[in-house]
């Protein structure tokens, strides 16, 4: 009997890690986006500035 409870609270742990990795994929993609415009946007106003948000962008991906 304990055995089905495990296996049945596997499969609820199995769906939950599952919500968490599409979560943190989306997380990645959006900060990849956000660096990427950030880095357009800065770049013609502030170079220097531009350049450390691409050194963070090649650091964090």
């Amino acid at each position: 009997m304990d055995h089905y409870f495990k296996l049945l609270h596997a499969q609820e742990e199995i769906k939950h890690l599952e919500v968490k990795a599409h979560r943190l994929l989306m997380y990645l993609r959006d900060e990849e986006c956000f660096l990427d415009e950030s880095e357009q946007q800065v770049r013609a106003l502030h170079p220097p500035l531009a350049h450390q948000i691409a050194c963070y962008h090649l650091i964090h991906s």
